[in-house]
């Protein structure tokens, strides 16, 4: 149990990360339009897209989305692996005879109506 409160605990660390990310990328995103604005109000353009294609936001922008969706993928894999804890958990007792569950232990306790 100790163990689910400590991924618990860690989940609404990372939860807490992805929201600050997403944050920063609104920001981003508004500093980015805000600087296109002002480099078309100037009549300038930007010298790193004018270079290389893209802006230093572009780039901000691209890696903050890529830390967002790095942080999902590791937020679904801990889900995932808290779901397997609570399982092992609650997994039945085994069979004296044989060391396995019995059958009728593992169906599912809920049933669906439509």
């Amino acid at each position: 149990m100790s163990k689910q409160l400590s991924q618990c605990t860690n989940m609404d660390g990372v939860t807490e990360v992805r929201q600050q990310t997403n944050r920063l990328l609104f920001r981003l995103r508004d500093s980015r339009q805000m600087s296109d604005t002002w480099h078309e109000q100037t009549g300038t353009r930007n010298p790193m897209r004018l270079v290389t294609g893209r802006s230093a936001m572009d780039d901000a922008v691209s890696c903050t989305e890529t830390m967002l969706r790095d942080i999902d993928a590791l937020l679904l894999e801990m889900s995932q692996e808290l779901d397997l804890a609570t399982i092992s958990e609650e997994t039945p007792s085994t069979d004296a005879q044989d060391g396995h569950a019995s059958i009728e232990s593992l169906r599912p306790t809920t049933s669906f109506s439509h």
